[in-house]
């Protein structure tokens, strides 16, 4: 018999339970949560299912209204998105019950309410379990992922052959110019200059990056720790031309966001930018690069397979 209870950010158990998880994500872990709820206040609850006096699972949620979520995964500012993926936090060989547990919870708490749960893996344990209560799963985005290979020459035969002849143009070309890409520390000059290089990078971006949505980035920087933060720049004599910004998870590397300066596009400075960091991440000897969500057409040229994020709307 499973029971749930409301529990804290400070849990000890949630880093050890989110390492043996596989349904959690990067954006279910403490550390990323806090850094959103400072910079989105939402009223939130930490719900802990405890078997047999022990924690085996964990959802945060968030309640607005009429409506539960899984915490994060609400738009802010009135319509951005800044998580790409929605899960719980569950030891392996339990999610059914912790989904059922939590279910009985939430409808008890907040019967009458509507419990939309966004962005599921279609790889993730918990899709099966969820389409099966649910009635109305609705495949909402993508995040395209390249499962890696151990070594680049390998990585290139993966690509079509129009796609791998069109990249070493593109690196060809690119070697004329005296580059560089490496790993940056986050040190302020550096977290503004990836700033500064999103809002360069398009119209929309530069919308998007507000005061207080510049102020999240900062704190992404500045507070998820150097184990799994990559600060990622190409520089061309010297001046930084494009960044990104990665995370390293549990044999990942998920590509967060991107910026460049347009003055360097004709040498796409922005897709080998990312490139070399595949290149980087297998010699590193990561499994799985992730281009997080959307379709771009970029990331299928890099050789991505689309990966379905669902949604599901449960009555409580």
């Amino acid at each position: 018999m499973a029971y749930c209870k409301s529990i804290t950010f400070g849990d000890s158990q949630w880093g050890n339970l989110i390492q043996l998880s596989q349904t959690s994500s990067f954006f279910q872990q403490q550390s990323w949560l806090q850094i959103w709820m400072k910079n989105f206040p939402i009223e939130y609850e930490i719900v802990g299912i405890i078997e047999d006096e022990k924690l085996i699972g964990i959802a945060p949620i968030s309640i607005s209204g009429e409506q539960v979520s899984i915490l994060g995964t609400t738009p802010i500012l009135g319509k951005e998105q800044v998580c790409d993926f929605g899960d719980i936090v569950c030891l392996p060989q339990k999610e059914d019950l912790v989904w059922k547990s939590l279910r009985e919870y939430l409808s008890k708490k907040y019967g009458g309410k509507t419990f939309l749960i966004r962005f599921i893996k279609e790889s993730s344990p918990s899709f099966p379990i969820l389409k099966s209560i649910s009635s109305n799963a609705t495949i909402v985005e993508t995040s395209p992922y390249i499962s890696l290979p151990t070594s680049w020459e390998e990585y290139l035969e993966m690509l079509e052959k129009k796609d791998r002849h069109e990249l070493k143009r593109k690196l060809r070309r690119l070697e004329t110019a005296n580059y560089r890409v490496y790993r940056a520390d986050p040190i302020e000059e550096n977290n503004r200059q990836f700033i500064s290089l999103m809002k360069q990078s398009a119209p929309e971006k530069a919308r998007f990056m507000t005061g207080p949505m510049e102020r999240y980035f900062i704190d992404i920087l500045t507070q998820i720790g150097t184990d799994q933060l990559m600060l990622w720049f190409m520089d061309i004599n010297s001046h930084p031309v494009a960044g990104v910004i990665a995370f390293k998870y549990k044999g990942e590397m998920l590509l967060y966001n991107s910026g460049m300066n347009l003055a360097y596009k004709h040498l796409s400075v922005g897709l080998i930018t990312k490139t070399l960091l595949i290149k980087y991440s297998i010699e590193l000897g990561i499994k799985t690069f992730d281009f997080f969500q959307g379709n771009e057409h970029y990331k299928y040229d890099l050789g991505a397979k689309d990966n379905n994020l669902y949604q599901f709307t449960i009555t409580l």
